[in-house]
């Protein structure tokens, strides 16, 4: 009887109007220290290590606004009181009506060292990457959003200038920052057009930015960020469904992926640390240095390798020791007993390790250990079993899960930057896509390793656990229910594009690769005069001999090999391998 009534609607959201006006923000300030005659300037005598043993503080002298123009000109505001006039500044800029987003280069830097005696609270909208280092906050009571250009370029300024404005920041080695300055000190015009360039270059950069994303808002908050945004453009929701179910079922297992990521191979041969070697000398039997690099490394891992592509369940120690290593990856957290090295390159971190006892080191790698708990991917379990001499190990944990290629809309993505990269290098009229493509794909393996699960921190006026202390940073621990609660945020975010283990197995295959070379001319097979120097991540340094190119043709060989397997069965056109 009659039709059933509509339930209320809720009040449409009012659209917050944000100015297009570009604002940007910067202090300059006198470093000074704690000596044990009293605070003073920095002193050249003194190394590093007693600086990081004194206090210090900043002694901020002047402050500089840009505002830019309708013409696209900057307007600069310098003031030397920290007090009522910046204040001032802020207040007569906030508008109800507009919200105006202010760019610092190294926020986290004038947050703690001007902005927190002025800024009126609570903060809302604080993205914050640890404790003391915001990227983004929002001052209601101004209706000013403040956010760091640093997190966006992930460059210097004077390197962002070069790279994206049309000026170069002036250099800093004119400017001698060992003077004391105070507000009240003189500036000669010099020193204030110096001030000057940093807030109009910065200008300058951001409106790079607004042309690339059309308003200011939209322009992402960090450099990955630019990266997922682009990403996200091109994929369905389909493969965003992919990826929520690939996120850890619970902490126990997010925390066994933390534990067994690690970054790139970088050591030195113990016995050539300290040296100076040239070509042709006589330690090296009158060979030349080369230098082995990887092209694009972590984007080629990508291509080049299968990847975790369902959920880890616990398997036996001996059933894992059968699995087919390109079809299933496998993390063990094991103790190893008695284990010691059979080469002088020494493969394990032992930073990573959960616990060791008696344990020799060769600048952070292990040489030998009566015991060391680890958690590892099978990649780098199969390295160490294969370059250790280990009396036991005790499987304390073993879990596994199935690979595949890395989705199909993902590869096709690292091929479009590789190829503009490499075919755009050089181009006239090209640079600004080649430069693009060149930090994008530099940010890929950044998105994959991002751990989107971290203690969040926040800041307000007072602490919960302390009310008594006023204003303050806090961060939320990492306990099992916390984790657990972000995994169940994950598992339904419709924005993410990244799994995280795959950026734990990208490290495990380049290191791979890295230490393949290295054990191939390892002083015990070589010789000291033919092995292997130096690495780094993506680069082997070492005397050219036979050896070291009879070792590089193989890993070539093998790359193509897979790369091929990978366009076959991913349908995609090999010739874009080589563009």
């Amino acid at each position: 009887p009659g039709a059933i009534p509509e339930p209320p609607r809720p009040p449409k959201r009012r659209r917050v109007k944000v100015s297009q006006r570009i604002y940007t923000f910067d202090i300059e300030v006198t470093s000074i220290f704690q000596h044990a005659d009293g605070w003073g300037l920095f002193r050249p005598e003194y190394d590093a290590e007693y600086y990081k043993s004194h206090a210090s503080a900043a002694v901020p002298y002047i402050w500089m606004m840009g505002i830019e123009q309708d013409d696209g000109s900057v307007r600069t505001i310098f003031g030397r009181r920290f007090g009522g006039h910046l204040l001032r500044l802020f207040l007569e800029l906030g508008d109800p009506d507009t919200k105006k987003i202010v760019w610092i280069h190294n926020l986290p830097y004038e947050f703690q060292n001007c902005l927190l005696d002025i800024l009126p609270m609570p903060l809302e909208k604080l993205v914050s990457r640890k404790a003391r280092k915001p990227v983004r906050f929002y001052v209601p009571d101004w209706n000013i959003e403040f956010r760091c250009s640093y997190a966006l370029t992930g460059l210097s300024l004077k390197t962002a200038a070069a790279t994206y404005g049309p000026h170069k920041k002036q250099s800093g080695d004119k400017f001698n920052y060992n003077i004391l300055r105070t507000p009240l000190t003189h500036l000669t015009r010099r020193e204030f057009k110096y001030c000057e360039a940093d807030v109009v270059t910065l200008v300058e950069i951001i409106q790079w930015y607004r042309k690339e994303y059309q308003k200011l808002q939209w322009i992402p908050l960090t450099a990955t960020g630019e990266i997922r945004k682009e990403l996200r453009r091109r994929v369905s929701f389909d493969y965003i469904r992919q990826v929520r179910k690939l996120a850890p079922k619970d902490a126990g297992r997010f925390l066994l992926l933390m534990r067994a990521f690690q970054g790139g191979y970088t050591h030195s041969c113990y016995l050539r640390t300290g040296k100076v070697l040239r070509s042709g000398s006589e330690d090296l039997a009158g060979l030349d240095l080369i230098s082995q690099d990887k092209a694009s490394a972590y984007p080629a891992d990508m291509l080049s390798y299968r990847f975790p592509m369902s959920h880890f369940f616990k398997t036996t120690y001996e059933k894992s020791l059968t699995l087919d290593r390109d079809r299933w990856a496998i993390i063990y957290h094991v103790k190893l007993h008695g284990i010691r090295s059979k080469l002088i390159n020494n493969y394990i971190l032992t930073s990573k390790a959960v616990r060791a006892e008696n344990f020799r080191n060769d600048s952070g790698r292990l040489i030998s250990a009566d015991m060391i708990e680890m958690v590892l991917t099978e990649v780098d379990f199969d390295i160490i079993r294969r370059c250790y001499q280990i009396d036991e190990v005790e499987p304390v944990q073993v879990l596994a899960c199935r690979k595949g290629w890395l989705p199909k809309p993902l590869l096709e993505y690292v091929l479009d930057l590789y190829g503009q990269k490499t075919s755009l290098k050089g181009v006239a009229g090209e640079e600004e896509l080649y430069r693009k493509s060149k930090t994008r794909i530099n940010g890929l393996f950044g998105c994959c390793c991002t751990n989107v699960i971290k203690g969040s921190s926040e800041y307000s006026d007072e602490d919960p656990r302390r009310p008594e202390a006023g204003p303050h940073w806090w961060t939320h621990e990492l306990t099992v229910d916390f984790i657990n609660e972000e995994l169940d945020k994950l598992k339904k975010s419709r924005s993410n594009c990244f799994a995280y283990p795959w950026g734990v197995w990208i490290t495990s295959y380049c290191r791979k690769t890295t230490w393949a070379l290295l054990e191939a001319l390892d002083p015990v097979k070589v010789g000291l005069k033919k092995a292997a120097i130096y690495s780094d991540t993506d680069s082997v340094k070492a005397p050219d001999s036979p050896e070291l190119r009879a070792a590089v043709q193989q890993l070539n060989e093998e790359r193509v090999e897979r790369l091929r397997l990978m366009c076959e069965e991913n349908d995609i056109d090999p010739e874009r391998l080589a563009p």
